[in-house]
């Protein structure tokens, strides 16, 4: 099996979010939204599992929504607007989305409030959008592997010639952020 750790992802992410917040308070504490992808999906269970393995440590952080938006831009978007309504300005510090199409649709529900200055958004998947939107600074950070289809098919070659290779080959992951973000290219 070739993949990235979707868990690992999320463990990253969620020690991303302590960082950030406390940065921001002195101490670990803020309140977090979660946008899953389809419930129940492997993908986002391990990545949202992942953030809030490390976030559910800090008493002081709260979840104060977690909703699916099935790894979908609009319906990100439609979710975050509601979200929003929901919980008025100062009192959302920071958005994690388990893919890069739902972290862009929850900046675009963001944008349109107003309320960009207040509320970081995190992203996965590095895609060229995603990149876009962190030199704009609307999203603070996304995470990248490479495509498991060229170590697949490196692994598969090995296989062929009678080489060993391990059961599970897990890619690197990559945080991005504005300090590294020359230095990494966009998945996709």
């Amino acid at each position: 099996m070739v993949s990235g750790d979707n868990r690992a992802l999320g463990v990253d992410a969620g020690q991303y979010i302590v960082e950030t917040l406390t940065k921001k308070y002195g101490k670990p504490k803020g309140n977090i939204v979660l946008l899953e992808g389809i419930p129940g999906d492997e993908t986002s269970v391990n990545r949202i599992g992942g953030v809030t393995s490390v976030t559910g440590k800090s008493a002081d952080i709260k979840v104060i929504a977690k909703q699916p938006a099935d790894y979908r831009r609009p319906k990100a978007y439609a979710v975050m607007q509601n979200i929003l309504q929901a919980h008025p300005a100062g009192t959302v510090d920071l958005v994690f989305a388990a893919n890069g199409e739902m972290a862009l649709g929850a900046i675009q529900a963001i944008k349109e409030s107003g309320r960009s200055s207040e509320i970081k958004v995190l992203g996965l998947d590095g895609q060229k959008e995603e990149f876009e939107a962190i030199r704009a600074g609307d999203e603070a950070a996304t995470w990248l592997y490479p495509p498991a289809g060229t170590e697949s098919m490196a692994v598969a070659l090995k296989i062929l010639k009678g080489e060993k290779v391990p059961p599970k080959v897990v890619l690197p992951t990559v945080r991005v952020t504005k300090e590294n973000i020359d230095s990494v290219k966009p998945a996709f």
